[in-house]
Protein backbone atom coordinates (compact mmCIF):
# COMPACT_ATOMS: atom_id res chain seq x y z
CA UNK A 1 0.00 0.00 0.00
CA UNK A 2 2.86 2.35 0.86
CA UNK A 3 4.56 1.57 -2.41
CA UNK A 4 1.37 2.40 -4.32
CA UNK A 5 1.09 5.77 -2.61
CA UNK A 6 4.69 6.61 -3.54
CA UNK A 7 4.06 5.66 -7.15
CA UNK A 8 0.86 7.67 -7.18
CA UNK A 9 2.64 10.77 -5.84
CA UNK A 10 5.34 10.38 -8.44
CA UNK A 11 2.77 10.17 -11.23
CA UNK A 12 0.95 13.26 -9.91
CA UNK A 13 4.21 15.22 -9.82
CA UNK A 14 5.06 14.23 -13.40
CA UNK A 15 1.57 15.20 -14.60
CA UNK A 16 1.80 18.57 -12.84
CA UNK A 17 5.21 19.25 -14.42
CA UNK A 18 3.93 18.36 -17.89
CA UNK A 19 0.82 20.51 -17.51
CA UNK A 20 2.92 23.41 -16.22
CA UNK A 21 5.34 23.13 -19.15
CA UNK A 22 2.54 22.96 -21.69
CA UNK A 23 0.79 25.98 -20.21
CA UNK A 24 4.06 27.97 -20.07
CA UNK A 25 5.34 27.23 -23.61
CA UNK A 26 2.44 28.76 -25.59
CA UNK A 27 2.63 31.87 -23.44
CA UNK A 28 6.34 32.17 -24.21
CA UNK A 29 5.63 31.62 -27.91
CA UNK A 30 3.03 34.35 -27.78
CA UNK A 31 5.58 36.71 -26.27
CA UNK A 32 8.16 35.91 -28.94
CA UNK A 33 5.64 36.39 -31.74
CA UNK A 34 4.60 39.68 -30.20
CA UNK A 35 8.21 40.85 -30.14
CA UNK A 36 8.76 39.80 -33.74
CA UNK A 37 5.63 41.58 -34.85
CA UNK A 38 6.79 44.66 -32.99
CA UNK A 39 10.17 44.56 -34.73
CA UNK A 40 8.52 44.20 -38.14
CA UNK A 41 6.23 47.14 -37.38
CA UNK A 42 9.18 49.26 -36.26
CA UNK A 43 11.16 48.35 -39.38
CA UNK A 44 8.24 49.28 -41.61
CA UNK A 45 8.35 52.81 -40.18
CA UNK A 46 12.03 53.31 -41.11
CA UNK A 47 12.71 55.20 -44.34
CA UNK A 48 15.40 53.51 -46.38
CA UNK A 49 17.81 56.12 -47.76
CA UNK A 50 19.30 55.08 -51.12
CA UNK A 51 23.06 54.83 -51.15
CA UNK A 52 24.87 57.60 -53.01
CA UNK A 53 28.00 56.33 -54.67
CA UNK A 54 31.23 58.30 -54.86
CA UNK A 55 31.08 58.02 -58.65
CA UNK A 56 27.82 59.99 -58.76
CA UNK A 57 29.37 62.75 -56.67
CA UNK A 58 32.45 62.88 -58.90
CA UNK A 59 30.31 62.97 -62.06
CA UNK A 60 28.31 65.89 -60.68
CA UNK A 61 31.45 67.84 -59.84
CA UNK A 62 33.01 67.12 -63.25
CA UNK A 63 29.88 68.35 -65.03
CA UNK A 64 30.28 71.81 -63.55
CA UNK A 65 31.92 73.97 -66.23
CA UNK A 66 34.06 77.01 -65.45
CA UNK A 67 34.38 80.22 -67.47
CA UNK A 68 37.14 82.87 -67.58
CA UNK A 69 36.22 86.45 -66.67
CA UNK A 70 38.45 89.53 -66.75
CA UNK A 71 37.73 92.27 -64.21
CA UNK A 72 39.47 95.64 -64.10
CA UNK A 73 39.00 99.25 -63.06
CA UNK A 74 38.37 100.17 -59.43
CA UNK A 75 38.98 96.65 -58.13
CA UNK A 76 41.57 95.56 -55.56
CA UNK A 77 43.02 92.71 -57.62
CA UNK A 78 42.67 93.19 -61.37
CA UNK A 79 42.96 90.00 -63.38
CA UNK A 80 41.38 86.96 -65.01
CA UNK A 81 39.32 84.68 -62.76
CA UNK A 82 37.70 81.30 -63.39
CA UNK A 83 34.18 80.87 -62.07
CA UNK A 84 31.38 78.31 -62.34
CA UNK A 85 28.83 78.77 -65.07
CA UNK A 86 25.95 81.10 -64.18
CA UNK A 87 28.06 82.94 -61.62
CA UNK A 88 27.20 86.57 -60.93
CA UNK A 89 29.20 89.79 -61.16
CA UNK A 90 29.11 89.80 -57.35
CA UNK A 91 31.03 86.49 -57.34
CA UNK A 92 33.95 87.72 -59.47
CA UNK A 93 34.14 90.97 -57.46
CA UNK A 94 34.44 88.92 -54.27
CA UNK A 95 37.17 86.76 -55.82
CA UNK A 96 39.06 89.91 -56.87
CA UNK A 97 39.12 91.22 -53.31
CA UNK A 98 36.23 93.64 -53.64
CA UNK A 99 36.04 97.14 -55.09
CA UNK A 100 38.14 100.13 -54.04
CA UNK A 101 36.82 103.07 -52.05
CA UNK A 102 36.67 105.11 -55.27
CA UNK A 103 34.42 102.62 -57.09
CA UNK A 104 31.03 103.76 -58.31
CA UNK A 105 28.97 100.78 -57.18
CA UNK A 106 25.75 102.37 -58.44
CA UNK A 107 26.96 101.69 -61.99
CA UNK A 108 27.45 97.96 -61.35
CA UNK A 109 24.80 95.29 -61.81
CA UNK A 110 25.89 92.84 -59.12
CA UNK A 111 23.16 90.35 -60.11
CA UNK A 112 24.21 90.10 -63.76
CA UNK A 113 25.07 86.58 -64.94
CA UNK A 114 28.60 86.34 -66.31
CA UNK A 115 29.37 85.11 -69.81
CA UNK A 116 32.52 83.23 -70.90
CA UNK A 117 35.46 85.53 -71.71
CA UNK A 118 33.56 88.60 -70.49
CA UNK A 119 35.19 91.79 -69.25
CA UNK A 120 33.86 93.63 -66.21
CA UNK A 121 34.92 97.26 -65.76
CA UNK A 122 34.35 98.78 -62.32
CA UNK A 123 34.08 102.55 -62.94
CA UNK A 124 35.44 105.31 -60.76
CA UNK A 125 33.11 107.76 -59.04
CA UNK A 126 32.43 110.77 -61.23
CA UNK A 127 33.81 109.13 -64.38
CA UNK A 128 31.17 108.22 -66.94
CA UNK A 129 31.55 105.01 -68.93
CA UNK A 130 31.47 105.23 -72.73
CA UNK A 131 27.95 105.06 -74.14
CA UNK A 132 27.90 101.71 -75.92
CA UNK A 133 24.99 99.67 -77.20
CA UNK A 134 23.96 96.28 -75.84
CA UNK A 135 25.20 94.64 -79.03
CA UNK A 136 28.59 96.30 -78.69
CA UNK A 137 28.76 95.32 -75.04
CA UNK A 138 28.02 91.68 -75.86
CA UNK A 139 30.70 91.70 -78.55
CA UNK A 140 33.28 93.06 -76.10
CA UNK A 141 32.29 90.55 -73.42
CA UNK A 142 32.80 87.62 -75.80
CA UNK A 143 36.27 88.73 -76.97
CA UNK A 144 39.58 87.63 -75.51
CA UNK A 145 42.17 90.22 -74.55
CA UNK A 146 45.38 88.92 -76.13
CA UNK A 147 47.43 91.13 -73.80
CA UNK A 148 46.19 89.40 -70.64
CA UNK A 149 44.85 85.99 -71.68
CA UNK A 150 46.63 82.82 -70.58
CA UNK A 151 47.31 79.66 -72.58
CA UNK A 152 43.93 78.12 -71.76
CA UNK A 153 42.00 81.20 -72.88
CA UNK A 154 44.04 81.65 -76.05
CA UNK A 155 43.57 77.98 -76.91
CA UNK A 156 39.82 78.56 -77.20
CA UNK A 157 40.31 80.92 -80.15
CA UNK A 158 39.52 79.62 -83.66
CA UNK A 159 42.42 77.62 -85.15
CA UNK A 160 44.60 78.34 -82.11
CA UNK A 161 45.69 75.26 -80.22
CA UNK A 162 47.97 74.96 -77.23
CA UNK A 163 51.15 75.29 -79.34
CA UNK A 164 50.12 78.56 -81.00
CA UNK A 165 48.73 79.85 -77.72
CA UNK A 166 52.12 79.31 -76.10
CA UNK A 167 53.78 81.05 -79.07
CA UNK A 168 51.57 84.10 -78.44
CA UNK A 169 52.62 84.18 -74.79
CA UNK A 170 56.29 83.84 -75.73
CA UNK A 171 55.98 86.73 -78.19
CA UNK A 172 54.26 88.85 -75.56
CA UNK A 173 57.02 88.17 -73.03
CA UNK A 174 59.71 89.06 -75.55
CA UNK A 175 58.13 92.11 -77.19
CA UNK A 176 55.64 93.32 -74.59
CA UNK A 177 51.91 93.82 -75.06
CA UNK A 178 50.41 93.95 -78.52
CA UNK A 179 49.82 97.49 -79.75
CA UNK A 180 47.44 96.38 -82.50
CA UNK A 181 45.48 93.30 -83.46
CA UNK A 182 47.41 92.98 -86.75
CA UNK A 183 50.62 92.58 -84.78
CA UNK A 184 49.41 89.09 -83.91
CA UNK A 185 50.43 88.03 -87.44
CA UNK A 186 54.06 88.45 -86.39
CA UNK A 187 53.72 85.46 -84.07
CA UNK A 188 55.20 82.27 -85.47
CA UNK A 189 52.50 80.01 -86.94
CA UNK A 190 49.86 82.74 -87.29
CA UNK A 191 49.44 83.85 -90.89
CA UNK A 192 46.90 85.96 -92.71
CA UNK A 193 44.35 83.14 -92.95
CA UNK A 194 44.56 82.29 -89.25
CA UNK A 195 44.35 85.95 -88.30
CA UNK A 196 41.25 86.54 -90.45
CA UNK A 197 39.54 83.63 -88.70
CA UNK A 198 40.10 84.94 -85.18
CA UNK A 199 40.28 88.74 -85.45
CA UNK A 200 36.61 89.12 -84.50
CA UNK A 201 37.21 87.09 -81.33
CA UNK A 202 40.11 89.11 -79.90
CA UNK A 203 40.77 92.54 -78.44
CA UNK A 204 43.61 94.49 -76.86
CA UNK A 205 43.56 96.68 -73.78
Amino acid sequence: MGEFIKNYKFIVVVVVVIIGYMSYTPKDDRIIISKNELKEEQLSDIDIIPEVSDNNIVDTIENIQQIPVYICGEINNVGVYWLDENSLVQNVIDMAGGVTSDADITAINFAQILKPNSQIIVPKKGVALPNITTEQLNNVENKININSADVIQLSTLPNIGEVKAQAILNYRKEHGNFSSLEQLKEVSGIGEKTYEGLKDSIMIE
